[in-house]
């Protein structure tokens, strides 16, 4: 869609590509006007995904008409017409020196990831790097994780960095939750996600059943 005839959608046209929830948060024109600005930057190239994908959501890391990087964090349904169910392009610039790498499947990856069961819920997590201390960064109430892409290249060339995507976030890969939510629920989270996932590594290194949280 944002490749050819972005600029010609309709809001007829927008019940045919996007799913009703998303369609009942922005105004149409809204919508209609943040495809065209998008579109704008473009044409893209795709140049493969950010971390692993994840049914139904993954995030493709484009490169725009002048060569920017530009992140796409996109999820459908997952049964027919697999309409969207959040999507966002934003620039992930790296800092100097430090080449955008798109994750490679079948090739030793760089970056591991996917959802994790956090007792009922399931939240993405996508690590990169090794070493001591673990960063990780946190995006805006409401965004996923794909804007941090430039700088988690960077930071993983000397040290850990793994970040994720918040329940209820707009095209992220993760379970919804109950809204509102606190900062203290969203702190559990993290903490919850990141001790669970340490558990599973643990019990792979041994070859031993992945505990459950």
């Amino acid at each position: 869609m944002l490749k050819a005839g972005a600029g010609t959608l309709t809001e007829a046209d927008l019940p045919d590509h996007f799913a009703p929830a998303l369609l009942a948060a922005p105004p149409a024109q809204l919508q209609l006007g943040l495809v065209g600005r998008w579109a704008a930057d473009g044409p893209y190239t795709v140049q493969g995904f950010t971390r692993p994908p994840v049914a139904p959501q993954a995030v493709a890391l484009l490169a725009g008409g002048d060569a920017t990087p530009f992140a796409l964090p996109l999820g459908v349904e997952a049964t027919p017409p697999h309409r969207s169910t959040g999507f966002e392009i934003m620039a992930v610039p790296p800092p100097p020196s430090v080449a955008p790498r798109p994750f490679a499947p079948g090739a030793k990856p760089d970056r591991a990831g996917g959802l994790v069961d956090l007792g009922g819920r399931r939240l993405c997590l996508a690590c990169r790097g090794a070493g001591s201390p673990t960063v990780v960064p946190e995006s805006g109430l409401g965004d996923p994780a794909a804007p941090w892409f430039g700088v988690e290249s960077a930071v993983a060339g000397f040290t850990r960095v793994c970040s994720r995507d918040r329940a209820n976030t707009l095209g992220g890969a993760r379970d919804p939750a109950l809204t509102p939510r606190s900062g203290q629920e969203l702190a559990d989270d993290l903490h919850l996600l990141l001790q669970t996932t340490e558990q599973i590594l643990a019990a792979r290194q041994r070859g031993t059943t992945e505990p459950q949280p």
